[in-house]
């Protein structure tokens, strides 16, 4: 190797070491998708006798203030929009059979999060979301 090359490496690894850190900031496009697109999901047996009684749907941000919109689906058709606190009575809406209930939506501030409660006779079934901006909830209702 020549010496000169050696001297110049040499110097320029001595200013590189002695400059000022740069900070850099790294952002991550697909990370808010993938959060978009993370899914929680539930399955709830009831019997059919159970449905003659209410079976509430409540969907609530945690923190007053707290501004959430989506729609929340019952077997892929629209059946209630979200508007902050949302509660659906879904006893006369469900039959014998597998439902898919489908809870989606935006909420903001990310910081805050979203509690879904679903609620009738002996059926009791608590979440919570956040963190993400993002709501995805599917309830899966198998009425025998």
């Amino acid at each position: 190797m020549n010496l000169r090359l050696l001297l110049l490496a040499i110097f320029y690894t001595v200013v590189l070491a002695a400059s000022v850190p740069v900070r850099t900031h790294y952002f991550y496009l697909a990370d808010a998708a993938q959060i978009e697109q993370q899914t929680q999901e539930t399955t709830i047996s009831l019997k059919a006798d159970a449905l003659r009684h209410p079976h509430f749907l409540t969907i609530n941000p945690s923190t007053k203030g707290t501004q959430l919109t989506g729609d929340i689906t019952l077997d892929g058709k629209l059946l209630q929009r979200l508007n902050n606190s949302t509660t659906i009575n879904l006893a006369p809406r469900l039959t014998r059979g597998k439902h898919a209930i489908k809870i989606s939506g935006k909420y903001y501030p990310i910081r805050d999060s979203i509690q879904i409660e679903f609620i009738g006779p002996n059926t009791q079934v608590n979440q919570e979301t956040g963190g993400s901006g993002y709501l995805n909830q599917t309830l899966i209702i198998e009425v025998k």
